[in-house]
């Protein structure tokens, strides 16, 4: 955030940020991360719950799992993130 001066001399915050309301294709594309964000909490509860599992899976599933658990943590902080920065 940088500070301005103006013919005062009195401080006052500026941002990089235009004012307004947010674009119609913001907005679109916000919805589009929200449900991004949907589909990767699914990944990585799918993931959880085969993990859990009490009994003995095969090692390739047990891998896969744990790679939907990280990739779905992963892509739900990016879409998060995406969502917060409105």
């Amino acid at each position: 955030m940088k500070y301005a001066i103006n013919d005062n001399l009195e401080h006052e915050k500026t941002t990089n940020r235009p004012s307004g309301k947010i674009k119609t294709q913001n907005r679109s594309r916000i919805r589009e991360y929200k449900t991004f964000r949907t589909i990767a909490l699914c990944f990585t509860a799918a993931g959880g719950a085969v993990l859990s599992e009490s009994v003995s899976l095969p090692v390739a599933i047990v891998i896969v799992a744990g790679y939907a658990i990280v990739a779905g943590a992963v892509m739900t902080s990016v879409s998060q993130y995406a969502v917060d920065g409105e």
